[in-house]
């Protein structure tokens, strides 16, 4: 009886994650482990994230990031029996809408030199509590991968400028038009592989310096500086060539299939209820 009610409760916390934009994008098997341990521990059940993880197969870490942001949802602050009673009309912001304006937040508030907002604490992860929650704020120490990757790429790079110059210097001595200290003025690398910002239009400003450490600006995903709305370039605001939504002429595109494919295309596009009859 106990099992059927956490799996009702499960269900539930599932189709209220799918209502919050928790679901979109991640897999099944970490939200079904995230709706289970919170439903059990609804329930009374002293669970852990092993006794979930080793049933569905999926990382400890995902289950946890998925428990922390339906913890950061209106419905996690309601009682078993009003979550099963009462539903929630508002909707919760994506996860990843919500990092991301924190993180533009956090580049304004650098931007604007704005050290009480950035120490107060209202740009803090909400997933985290305590000194977790502060993290961003100290200045991250390279590992040793990061660091010979760095050593590797500065190796490539004054490899690539005097192969570069070797080039060059032969086509002057054939020319006999530039000399040799000319052709070092000259050289540059085929390629920067130092710092994704020094190629890149938007750089990163400089951090702030508080009282305990040294604030530097946020960066995204793709380890390149957080670009704000207002700082986006032509290139970038062009409204795209592609429509949202198109219909396709199903029965026009096919003429241009070759005869033997037709069978396979038509196996493709059944509808549900075609392929119930077929079976």
């Amino acid at each position: 009886e106990k099992a059927n009610e956490v799996a009702m409760t499960a269900l539930r916390i599932v189709a209220r994650m799918k209502r919050d934009w928790i679901v979109a994008g991640r897999r099944p098997a970490g939200i079904c482990a995230a709706a289970l341990l919170i439903a059990s521990r609804a329930h009374g059940f002293d669970r852990h994230n092993q006794d979930v993880t080793k049933v569905l197969r999926v990382c400890g870490l995902t289950v946890m990031n998925r428990v922390r942001e339906f913890e950061a949802t209106p419905s996690a602050a309601l009682g078993l029996d009003e979550f099963h009673k009462r539903d929630i009309q508002e909707e919760a912001d994506p996860p990843v809408f919500i990092k991301n304006r924190i993180r533009e937040a956090r580049a304004r508030a650098v931007q604007e030199n704005n050290v009480e907002l950035l120490t107060s604490g209202a740009l803090d992860n909400p997933h985290f509590k305590g000194n977790h929650a502060g993290r961003w704020r100290r200045p991250r120490a390279l590992t040793e991968r990061q660091s010979q990757y760095t050593e590797m790429y500065e190796q490539l790079e004054t490899e690539l400028k005097e192969d570069k110059l070797d080039t060059e210097m032969v086509d002057a001595a054939k020319r006999e038009d530039l000399g040799i200290e000319d052709l070092r003025k000259r050289a540059n690398p085929l390629c920067s592989f130092l710092r994704a910002e020094e190629g890149f239009e938007h750089r990163a400003p400089n951090g702030i310096s508080t009282l305990h450490t040294q604030i530097s600006y946020p960066r995204g995903i793709n380890q390149r500086p957080v670009i704000l709305p207002n700082q986006a370039t032509a290139e970038e605001l062009v409204k795209p060539a592609q429509k949202p939504e198109d219909k396709l002429n199903f029965e026009e595109w096919k003429k241009g299939v070759l005869e033997d494919a037709d069978d396979e295309i038509d196996f493709l596009f059944r509808t549900d209820d075609e392929v119930r009859e077929r079976e």
